[in-house]
């Protein structure tokens, strides 16, 4: 079960941090005894200074001069939230780049590619050249990034990884800024649909009734289920889900290959997020299994050697259309 929590800040779901990197924020003024806080397994969230197992740890005064700093380096450019790094290492990989600055903030996806928004600047042989630019989705993510890891290891205990971050001079266009009317099809334009919303999700931090409702569940069975197996299942599957918000409908695909289910919860998006952030990774009926937000695309009910039929997977996009909207 992740450790981490959850903070706000500006209206922003920032996280998940561990309590040293909270004591940081604490102490540069980004986060108050007044700020909300959650992790999982919390009903509500609450103000840190409620948190019996938080506020022994938040006493003092702000590092006001790291403050001042990082606000003449952030100038009055409001609207970027790109990041550039340098001192990068030979070996770095976007994923490593991904989860050392995912721990501050959000980062920005392409909604085209649903891929992070990082580019590591490479020469001509390909290899990475030492300076990379990351982007976050909203720009208190980051100033975060700028004051925590700044001057910090990339890797624990290896000083020849420290890296230099400070705000881009310039702001990076993604799909995400695109108008697709014209270029799409309607069924790619529902799955883009469903990307903008996971993120306008990822970002919110308060219970909702707009936003994602549908979860796909995978690795639940591995040969086709009878009939009477398909009910056993989805029953289980409803119950269990239950105990993040009230579900609609649980539909069992019995004859896909990566056992795949589909949940659609009634009225909360914070319900499916709840649902995926316990059960993705969990064991359930002996089996380990992943839940992740219908990418508004995949039609579950063809076979893995099936054409792809425009058709019937706008059908299936129609289908769900309720869960995407209500």
């Amino acid at each position: 079960m992740p450790t981490g929590w959850f903070y706000a800040v500006d209206d922003e779901k920032c996280g998940p941090a561990l309590v040293p990197e909270l004591k940081r924020l604490f102490e540069l003024g980004k986060i108050t005894k007044t700020s909300l806080v959650w992790r999982q397994g919390m009903l509500n969230w609450k103000v840190l200074k409620d948190v019996d197992e938080l506020n022994q740890y938040f006493t003092g005064d702000v590092d006001k001069e790291k403050r001042k700093r990082t606000r003449k380096q952030m100038g009055n450019q409001s609207d970027r939230t790109a990041a550039y790094v340098t001192g990068l290492p030979s070996d770095i990989s976007e994923s490593e780049l991904e989860r050392h600055f995912g721990r501050i903030g959000y980062l920005q996806h392409d909604v085209e590619t649903n891929k992070v928004c990082i580019k590591i600047y490479r020469d001509e042989k390909g290899q990475p050249k030492g300076d990379a630019l990351v982007v976050y989705a909203k720009r208190a993510a980051l100033e975060n990034s700028i004051m925590l890891l700044d001057d910090a290891e990339l890797r624990a205990g290896d000083k020849s990884s420290i890296l230099k971050v400070c705000e881009a001079d310039w702001q990076p266009k993604y799909t995400l800024d695109r108008d697709w009317a014209n270029e799409k099809s309607d069924t790619i334009k529902t799955a883009l649909k469903v990307r903008r919303l996971a993120q306008e999700q990822a970002l919110s931090w308060g219970s909702s009734k707009d936003g994602l409702k549908l979860v796909v569940f995978k690795n639940l069975f591995d040969n086709a289920l009878q009939p009477g197996e398909v009910e056993t299942l989805e029953k289980l599957l409803h119950d269990e889900c239950s105990h993040f918000g009230d579900v609609k409908k649980v539909t069992v695909f019995p004859y896909h290959p990566q056992g795949v289910a589909l949940v659609n919860f009634v009225d909360s998006a914070r319900a499916a997020e709840l649902c995926i952030e316990d059960m993705n990774g969990k064991y359930f009926q002996e089996r380990q299994v992943s839940a992740e937000y219908w990418d508004g695309i995949s039609d579950y009910r063809r076979s893995q050697d099936a054409v792809h039929d425009e058709e019937r997977l706008q059908a299936f996009a129609d289908d769900l259309e309720q869960g995407i909207n209500s």
